[in-house]
């Protein structure tokens, strides 16, 4: 009978820090305690005018943590937006400003701004104030752009309400069957805006 001498097989992991398993798992973590965070605290802290998103504290603290470089802190951030998918007021514009947001953070990471024991402090407060003024500049210029584009007074469907003698002012108090032909639909400055939530 012949004996084999068989050993045990190791695989080591890829040296890439973008396909890192272990970080995107820390990233999960904190992303999963973000979005509770979000839904139970953030909207709590809403009704003082301003909503925080824990999300963006989490991605810059697996960034912080797992020492990203800058390809695998724009995964980080595109992850993350997609999370954000679920309780954006603008679809689609956090893919861009969490990934410049998460760009930044690595490379303030990297050098340590703000000293040995604030930097983890400072680099996430400049992150997310990156974060929010992106997305408050580039919604409004989206919500600018959407009302510019008929949804105000000088817009096409203003205009075709008035032609059909409905302005968009309330037509005043209405019974019976003339309720129904009198639905008041409030078009103007307001109806394109909203409160924007990242």
């Amino acid at each position: 009978m012949a004996t084999t001498n068989q050993q045990a097989r190791t695989v080591n992991p890829s040296t890439s820090k973008v396909g890192d398993v272990s970080s995107l798992i820390l990233l999960a973590v904190l992303l999963a305690a973000g979005f509770i965070l979000n839904f139970t605290l953030g909207n709590a802290l809403a009704i003082v005018g301003i909503k925080p998103q824990f999300i963006i504290a989490a991605y810059s603290l697996a960034i912080l943590l797992s020492g990203a470089g800058p390809a695998q802190a724009v995964i980080y951030g595109l992850i993350s937006a997609a999370v954000i998918q679920f309780t954006t007021s603008i679809p689609g514009l956090n893919f861009f400003t969490e990934s410049v947001s998460a760009l930044l953070m690595s490379f303030l990471v990297a050098r340590k701004v703000g000293g040995d024991k604030l930097y983890p402090l400072v680099c996430t407060f400049l992150t997310t104030l990156l974060s929010g003024a992106l997305f408050a500049v580039c919604g409004t210029l989206i919500m600018g752009a959407a009302h510019r584009a008929g949804q105000g007074p000088a817009g096409p469907g203003y205009r075709r309400l008035q032609r059909r003698g409905r302005p968009g002012a309330d037509p005043g108090p209405a019974q019976g069957p003339q309720a129904l032909r009198h639905t008041h639909r409030t078009i103007g400055p307001g109806a394109a805006s909203g409160p924007l939530v990242m």
